[in-house]
């Protein structure tokens, strides 16, 4: 993911949360796909570390999220 695409991101949920309708322009492109596998994996992810390490409440599971900054 780009810093482009982050901080468009960032503005759609803004822009949801507060109840607003979208005002995305033709010119922006915004990939809410990347976003919607993104945690689609880490959901599947955790479940599947639920079940290996029979983890429960109050255990940690931690991830990271890349970012690539346009220069």
């Amino acid at each position: 993911m780009t810093e482009g695409q982050l901080a468009l991101n960032r503005y759609i949920l803004e822009q949801v949360k507060e109840g607003k309708p979208l005002t995305i322009t033709n010119n922006e492109k915004v990939d809410l796909d990347f976003m919607v596998n993104y945690y689609n994996n880490l959901l599947l992810d955790i479940e599947r570390e639920k079940k290996r390490k029979k983890a429960g409440r109050g255990d940690l599971i931690a991830y990271s999220l890349f970012v690539e900054i346009d220069k």
